[in-house]
């Protein structure tokens, strides 16, 4: 499986730079409508988490970088999906600009 990573970093605390991308990844109804069964585990404690689907598999890792924190979600995708990597990396830091 071809993988990428996407980073942002935030002005915001590592917490809440966590608890605003935890909500977006498991409530976003774009992720439940490719998959039904797509769902989500996360870890308060590490600030870490990780979502799977049928087609892709997620981790997310938050962390304090100075005044700030530093998002990372590194994506699983099949071979057959490797085309579609420049799209999905350029709509989730669009996402991640949005909301943190």
């Amino acid at each position: 499986m071809p993988s990428f990573t996407v980073s942002h970093q935030s002005r915001l605390s590592a917490e809440e730079a966590f608890a605003r991308v935890c909500d977006v990844v498991e409530h976003s109804s774009e992720f439940h409508n490719i998959d039904p069964e797509y769902h989500c585990q996360f870890d308060e404690q590490s600030l870490s988490g990780s979502a799977k689907s049928k087609l892709f598999k997620a981790t997310l890792n938050v962390s304090e970088q100075g005044q700030g924190s530093q998002v990372d979600m590194t994506i699983d995708l099949p071979m057959k999906y490797a085309l579609a990597k420049g799209m999905i990396s350029k709509a989730l830091k669009q996402k991640m600009r949005a909301e943190l």
